[in-house]
């Protein structure tokens, strides 16, 4: 695991985010962002215990950063690390994140959207490269044991959905237009260790 910054304005999330927590499992090849404000040891522990779900890891993987040292602690996982500077030290990782990086942008750029949106689309990205993999056996099939047979959409799609009890849209439809209302698909809500709700 590893962080990404956004450093400019017009780069910081739509809730303040600033970076991207960015995790790889070596086993299924799952991976996933998770949209940070801070870089403290309560936002790392929190996006790991999400990933883990109730599975335990054994070890774990990453630079010297004090919030890795201090989280990883909390969570009793042996850690290895990489050496300051040596950047091959840390190549699964770094190359984990030029793939969010270049999923999210290309998402957003799909979408017509304006970068602060990253935060909807790198864990979109994420959800939909678990589904279907970089090669012909998805992370979601070796996690699972199963194929993923769901529906799935690319981030930034124009959807019908059904808006729920407490959304305030004036219903100005005419008799002959579609029952749900127009939308841009945000993603999925997904439960912990890679387990889809079912819900978008």
């Amino acid at each position: 695991f590893d962080h990404m910054f956004s450093a400019q304005a017009r780069m910081i999330g739509l809730n303040g985010e600033l970076h991207a927590f960015n995790i790889k499992d070596l086993y299924t090849g799952f991976i996933m962002a998770y949209p940070v404000q801070s870089r403290m040891a309560e936002e790392f522990v929190k996006s790991f215990r999400h990933f883990l779900g109730g599975y335990r890891v054994g070890n774990v993987y990453s630079d010297n950063a004090r919030e890795f040292i201090s989280g990883t602690h909390q969570l009793g996982s042996a850690r290895e690390t990489s050496l300051p500077g040596v950047h091959k030290n840390n190549s699964m990782i770094e190359r984990t994140n030029q793939t969010i990086k270049g999923g999210t942008t290309a998402c957003l750029i799909q979408a017509g959207l304006p970068p602060c949106y990253w935060t909807c689309a790198c864990k979109c990205f994420c959800v939909n490269y678990n589904f279907q993999g970089p090669t012909s056996t998805a992370p979601w099939e070796i996690f699972h044991k199963v194929k993923h047979n769901k529906q799935t959409f690319p981030f930034g799609c124009l959807v019908l959905c059904r808006p729920g009890e407490d959304t305030q849209i004036e219903d100005n439809r005419h008799a002959w237009d579609a029952r749900g209302v127009r939308a841009v698909f945000a993603g999925y809500i997904m439960n912990s260790a890679h387990s889809w709700s079912g819900k978008y």
